[in-house]
């Protein structure tokens, strides 16, 4: 366990199951109590107490788990309490591991404002909330606090419906992971939450009654769909670097990331973050039928330095609070560069550093006459084998090879490369 349980004694599970027809498929009802074979807890606190005349978890910056269900869509249902101090608590789903599931949680220290409720889906333990920021993901929501609040959420395909007490739901309508049958937790960051009578009902048909959703917003015009994403490297790696080495490119291992479909780029979903690689390289290619200077305008999380053709034009630093204390880091086009391109291809590399909340960027050229974004090549995904001693280089020749003669240093080696040539 990720924390020691203490308080009372562990209750026993309790499981009704709803009785199956020969003909029909009939959803499974579990409702489970804190029973330890159940339960997989990792948080820096959490105990069994009385709380409000409940037994309840106490659970305070971790999730727990429930790994043996095999939850895709259905009703998730608990009760929640909090104490309306600043944190963050909600439910993951949909888990292929503790750092790859969908996430919807609430801020009781924001209820009523635009932003109290988020969905958040995370990739390779990476946050996301920084890019996934547009009404289809966040909505207001009144969150009582200092009493137990009943949490219901349903979830069907790529929607999500949360309702509280009974209420008035709000509209999820565009979950971004695939659907896929994974764990379900209840987890809380900041401020503690306590959690009881958690039911699962994988199959059940959620009932939606909010309607369609916020819709997509357009996608700047001209905005970069598609990068090449590099491994992960220490962002120091980069600090105070004014040109790149020309071999970097040799090194490289390169995926292939879509923008989602408001132009923003989720990073994560090709790399994992850790405190000794942070950045990516998030590269793409321009062609210029002419050396122009061209405007782009740039959004990024967290920090960002821009290197054309090898060279850093720019550095940025957008994280949470960077601008003011209300800044919340989100993902926006706030920067204007101006990139000075030769005649023929551009290599732009984008060097991402991320701390939290999303590992996002994004670039919009417009419309520029004689600019082109190039196709990714599968030759860029392809890194050069490392050479050195040990390795041998061998060279075909595709012609009948006298003009390489002169390359033979060793007397009386041209005859043996001309008969070679010959044969």
């Amino acid at each position: 366990m990720g924390a020691h349980m203490r308080g009372r004694s562990w209750a026993s599970v309790i499981i009704v199951v709803a009785s199956a027809l020969a003909a029909l498929e009939v959803p499974v009802w579990s409702q489970l109590s804190w029973d330890r074979d159940a339960w997989r807890i990792r948080a820096a606190d959490a105990r069994l107490e009385h709380h409000m005349g409940r037994e309840a978890l106490f659970l305070e910056s971790g999730t727990a788990w429930m790994d043996g269900a095999s939850f895709v869509d259905g009703v998730i249902e608990f009760d929640m309490a909090t104490s309306g101090a600043q944190g963050f608590h909600g439910v993951r789903f949909r888990a292929s591991d503790d750092g790859n599931h969908e996430h919807i949680y609430v801020r009781p220290h924001l209820s009523g404002k635009p932003d109290a409720a988020q969905y958040n889906p995370v990739y390779n333990g990476v946050s996301s909330w920084q890019i996934f920021a547009d009404a289809r993901y966040v909505q207001p929501l009144v969150i009582p606090s200092d009493r137990w609040v009943h949490v219901r959420v349903g979830v069907r395909g790529r929607r999500a419906e949360v309702s509280l007490d009974g209420g008035e739901p709000i509209v999820f309508p565009h979950l971004i992971r695939e659907p896929t049958a994974g764990p379900v937790g209840v987890d809380s960051s900041g401020a503690p939450a306590w959690f009881a009578n958690v039911q699962v009902r994988p199959g059940v048909d959620p009932g939606f009654t909010g309607g369609d959703g916020a819709p997509a917003p357009a996608a700047p015009v001209g905005s970069v769909t598609r990068w090449r994403v590099s491994d992960a490297f220490a962002e120091s790696d980069v600090d105070g670097v004014a040109e790149l080495p020309d071999t970097i490119a040799d090194h490289q291992h390169w995926t292939v990331v879509n923008a989602e479909d408001q132009g923003i780029t989720n990073l994560a979903k090709a790399r994992t973050r850790t405190q000794a690689a942070n950045t990516v390289f998030a590269a793409v290619t321009l062609h210029s039928d002419g050396a122009r200077t061209v405007p782009v305008s740039l959004g990024f999380s967290d920090r960002v330095r821009v290197f054309l053709n090898g060279r850093q034009l720019f550095a940025g630093a957008d994280e949470y609070a960077s601008r003011d204390y209300r800044f919340l880091g989100t993902v926006g086009l706030f920067d204007t560069v101006f990139l000075p391109l030769e005649d023929g291809e551009n290599e732009l590399w984008l060097a991402v550093s991320e701390d939290f909340g999303g590992w996002g960027v994004a670039l919009q050229i417009g419309a520029q006459p004689g600019v082109e974004v190039k196709e990714v090549r599968e030759a860029y995904l392809r890194p050069r084998p490392e050479l050195g001693p040990g390795h041998t280089i061998v060279t075909v020749l595709c012609d009948r090879g006298e003009r390489y003669l002169s390359l033979r240093r060793e007397e009386g080696a041209d005859a043996a490369i001309a008969a070679e040539s010959r044969s």
